[in-house]
């Protein structure tokens, strides 16, 4: 990640001095900017822009409101024309062959069929003395058909959530209603312990099947290693269209959670360690995903932290009054407040 060596604003825009390697001059970078309203919580995107490397420079201007939390993020872009061309894959019957931009090809229902994937790019012209190439289409995805019998998944981590908060386990009826609801009918665990005390470590031995030891992924920034499989890596190689939702907090797409995903969304907010919990923007971005997939299996992970620290419950589900002389109030009220609205995000 590079950060910007300069930041100004001119009353209308921020405007971000990136510094990058001589020898990278005249090259051209392909530019995504987003930024963030004070005091909101969602990222608005403004249009990507391609911006040429001059002097070890990229320049960066992102129209904005004051006071706005902004960020840019970047690829150079090739200098001369390329064309390649994929083995050739067999695709079976039903399935489809996608490309983040400009391809989309239905294999007839009635028979299987082989095919190649070409990707060129052309120089663009319009700066004096420099041109660039730009891709035609974006990575290919294969996905399965999906009139086959094998189930979707969704996977939900309410991070730091408590077994005895729960009405399945222990709590009162009225203090998880929906997960209740949901466990009559599900396989519970009494007995179940995580492997790591933190939200890095346990999850990434949630998507790898190994112990801390093995992953060595404790915390940022480590990255896991290409040869270690993942569990969204062996769905995706199957065929299902992947995707996740999550929030600040550890979870960093770079350290290799990434990796399998179709589509890998962060809820952030200023600070990448935020954790003031956002469960109904998880929940919405979730729901608006699988509406985009109607028809293909998929496999979509949720992760929020709506009952982690600093349990500040949203208003209408604090319904729960406090025993006179217990100490610790905010801990019985307001994360009891909070699990419920979670919960209810959850139904």
């Amino acid at each position: 990640m590079i950060h910007p060596k300069t930041r100004a604003y001119d009353g209308e825009a921020f405007l971000l001095s990136f510094e990058v390697p001589l020898y990278l001059n005249g090259r051209a970078a392909l530019v995504e900017r987003e930024f963030q309203r004070p005091g909101e919580v969602h990222w608005e995107t403004l249009p990507a822009t391609l911006n040429r490397v001059l002097d070890g420079r990229v320049e960066v201007r992102i129209p904005a409101p004051e006071g706005s939390a902004v960020r840019a993020r970047g690829s150079l872009l090739p200098q001369e024309p390329l064309d390649r061309t994929s083995e050739e894959t067999l695709i079976l019957p039903g399935a489809r062959l996608q490309g983040s931009i400009g391809l989309s090809a239905l294999v007839p229902p009635d028979r299987s069929t082989s095919v190649r994937v070409r990707l060129t790019t052309e120089n663009l012209r319009g700066w004096p003395g420099k041109t660039f190439s730009l891709p035609l289409i974006g990575i290919p995805i294969l996905s399965a058909p999906t009139r086959d019998a094998r189930p979707n998944f969704i996977l939900v981590s309410l991070d730091t959530l408590r077994a005895d908060a729960v009405s399945a386990y222990g709590a009162e009826r009225r203090a998880t209603p929906n997960l209740g609801s949901f466990a009559k009918d599900a396989v519970t665990f009494l007995d179940a312990s995580t492997t790591y005390p933190s939200t890095t470590a346990s999850h990434m031995s949630l998507f790898t099947g190994l112990y801390p030891e093995a992953h060595q992924i404790l915390a940022p920034p480590s990255r896991l290693k290409p040869d270690v499989p993942t569990l969204p890596d062996l769905v995706a190689q199957a065929g299902y269209r992947t995707g996740a939702v999550t929030e600040n907090g550890m979870l960093f797409a770079n350290i290799g959670f990434v990796r399998g995903f179709d589509s890998y969304d962060e809820v952030t907010g200023t600070l990448s360690r935020d954790t003031p919990g956002w469960a109904a923007e998880v929940v919405d971005r979730g729901i608006a995903w699988l509406e985009k997939y109607p028809h293909e299996q998929f496999f979509l992970f949720l992760h929020t932290y709506q009952v982690h620290e600093p349990y500040i419950a949203p208003e209408g589900f604090d319904k729960f009054p406090i025993p006179e002389g217990i100490p610790f109030r905010r801990y019985l009220q307001d994360c009891k407040a909070e699990v419920l609205y979670t919960d209810h995000q959850m139904g």
